[in-house]
This record gives structure tokens, sequence and C-alpha cells, in this order.
């Protein structure tokens, strides 16, 4: 190299240059991170919001399932339930009842163990209404969103069912 490359036009040496552009080196690498953190965040949060309300209509349809199988199951014949008393909320009959509300809850792995509740009694005969209450545990498992949406990383998902209860006015034969 000749002598005239290092100097400018004026024939003064130039200063020795270093890091060229200086100050915007990473401008992009910054703007990339100011960018992609509110957007990965609203992604989670999003998805987590999503998985929230599926799991809300599950608890909603395990209510119903509930509150279908209890109008079919109360007034069902005592020998399929050990001999217990017909048309009333026993402990088998709850056990099945508790079963079919746990089928459709299946279908998310964020659900905890549901709690049945029957509000209006334990006694039912025709022309009555059972009603289905159903409580479960939704757990929020996306980090960080989980904050947003669920607070405590938890929410109660309730679910609320009735149906008139097709109870016989004859007894079974034994």
């Amino acid at each position: 190299m000749s002598r005239l490359s290092r100097q400018n036009r004026r024939g003064r040496p130039e200063k020795p240059r270093v890091g060229g552009s200086r100050g915007t080196k990473g401008a992009v690498y910054v703007e990339f991170l100011i960018v992609f953190w509110p957007i990965f965040l609203t992604f989670w949060v999003l998805t987590q919001a999503a998985g929230l309300y599926s799991a809300k209509l599950i608890v909603m349809h395990s209510a119903v399932t509930g509150a279908r199988a209890a109008a079919v199951v109360i007034p069902d014949d005592p020998k399929n339930y050990g001999g217990e008393e017909m048309n009333k909320l026993t402990s088998k009959r709850r056990q099945a009842i508790e079963r079919a509300v746990a089928i459709p809850q299946l279908a998310s792995l964020s659900l905890g163990m549901s709690e049945v509740e029957f509000p209006n009694g334990t006694s039912y005969g025709p022309g009555s209404t059972v009603v289905v209450h159903v409580k479960t545990p939704y757990y929020c498992e996306l980090p960080i969103a989980k904050w947003f949406v669920c607070i405590a990383g938890t929410r109660i998902l309730e679910g609320r069912a009735s149906m008139p209860v097709h109870a016989a006015t004859y007894e079974y034969p034994e």
C-alpha cells in the first residue's frame, strides 16, 4: 500500500478506525429483543387463555353428562346398585354419577379431580329435577402466562346442569 492511501484528501494522515460504525453495531439485536418479548408473552397469554376456556367447556360438558347420568341412575333398578334404595342418591349411585362426570374431563390434562355436588337434595321422585354442580381445579402450566391468566397458577372452574328425573312410578320386579 502506498502512503497516500492512508491519507485523506487534504493530505493529512487518517485516524485509524475503531469499530467502524460505532453505536449502531448491535442496534438490530437490541430492537429484536425489545420487540420479541412482548410478542412472545402475548402468544403465551393467548395460548393459556385458550386452554382455560376450552377446559371451561369441558367442565360444563361434564356437568351435563353428570346430570344426564343422574336422571337415569337415581331411579334405576336397585339390583344394579347392591339393593340400595331407589330414587335416592346413595353411595353406589353417587359413584356411578361421579364416574360419568370424570369421563369427559379426561380430554384435558390440566384439570384436577372434580367435586360433584347435588344442591337440591338426595331424594327424587317422578317429575323432580336433579341439579349437578361440578367444581374442578384448572392448573395453568405455561410459564409466565399462568400469572397473567390464572393469577395464582390455579383456577376453579364450575359447571352446573339440571335434568328431569325419569323416575318410574312402579316397583322393579325382584
